[in-house]
């Protein structure tokens, strides 16, 4: 056969796919989607993410991953390839695009161990039990210590103790603080003490990574995807936020003392409950979070005399104590 003859049979043949919907169709999932006609859909579903670590295909979990929780990103990182895009650049594409639009950590982990065991979350949890911890942390340590924790010696290493009671005062003054959240500053210092107490609600806040690394991942599936974005876009706020609630409890004199007298307040109440065999757990609940009345009104009078409104405040006090 020579060369027109061959471009002949070769130009029958695309007429006769482009009459052949069926082969036509063929061609098209072939195209947008390889991962269907590499596989079988059906054991595509039932493979492992973890065969894929294990036999370094990084790119394999990347695309299985991008293909089942995000097409838009799958079908940027086929055409990519097509174009020419080798697959270490395609599959670091598919984890950035996922970092970025959902927040999950992928590129904290040695790629494909980020897909490997489930979605990776970040934790936040004050470790005082790590004297590395406390050092780096001495806003947070300041705050548990007027709280009522204390520093002991472990051996070689210093760690921070909690007893029942700092629990139930952190607990009191934490939960009446819920009351002004919209106020940001008062906001701040509410993340900022359940940040230290481990009682924010958010899981990537209140554990530690040790805490975290015992649980069961969510799977790669949509629906876990979201849910899992939504905790750790909630915990950066509330990170951040803690942080400037810190900042302030540290440089303003007038937001230290309110809060000092307060935690006094918190104590007594604490001891008046002991004495009649209750716990603030007995009284504070979803619809009554201050069931003792501690006043937060008077918090903002020493920074600039009027109520606070906006987070862009918050900042300026920061910056301006």
């Amino acid at each position: 056969m020579n060369v027109e003859e061959y471009l002949n049979v070769v130009g029958n043949l695309n007429l006769a796919v482009m009459d052949d919907p069926t082969a036509l169709l063929a061609l098209t999932v072939a195209w947008l989607d390889p991962l269907s006609v590499i596989e079988d859909l059906d054991d595509l579903g039932e493979t492992d993410l973890a065969d894929f670590y294990y036999s370094g295909d990084e790119m394999g979990a990347a695309l299985r991953v991008s293909r089942d929780c995000f097409p838009g990103i799958y079908a940027e990182a086929i055409s990519q390839i097509r174009d020419g895009v080798g697959y270490q650049q395609a599959s670091e594409f598919i984890s950035r695009e996922i970092t970025d639009q959902t927040g999950i950590p992928i590129d904290e982990y040695e790629e494909p161990a980020a897909y490997a065991y489930g979605i990776p979350m970040p934790f936040y949890g004050a470790e005082w039990g790590e004297s590395d911890f406390i050092e780096s942390n001495p806003l947070l340590t300041q705050l548990v210590l007027h709280l009522g924790a204390s520093r002991e010696q472990v051996y070689l290493s210093e760690i921070i103790e909690f007893s029942d009671k700092t629990y139930k005062i952190a607990h009191i003054v934490y939960a009446s603080l819920w009351e002004h959240y919209d106020n940001p500053v008062h906001r701040s210092i509410m993340w900022a003490i359940g940040h230290a107490t481990s009682q924010t609600g958010n899981s990537s806040v209140d554990f530690t990574h040790s805490e975290g690394y015992e649980w069961e991942s969510l799977p790669w599936m949509p629906d876990e995807v979201d849910f899992a974005s939504s905790i750790i876009r909630e915990a950066e706020q509330i990170m951040t936020e803690s942080h400037e609630g810190l900042l302030l409890i540290e440089n303003n004199p007038y937001i230290r003392q309110t809060l000092i007298d307060k935690i006094d307040e918190a104590k007594a109440i604490v001891d008046r409950l002991q004495k009649k065999g209750k716990t603030p757990n007995d009284y504070i609940s979803e619809e009554n979070k201050n069931p003792f009345g501690l006043r937060w009104d008077n918090l903002h009078p020493g920074i600039v005399g009027e109520t606070p409104t906006d987070t862009e405040r918050v900042q300026l006090w920061v910056d301006a104590a």
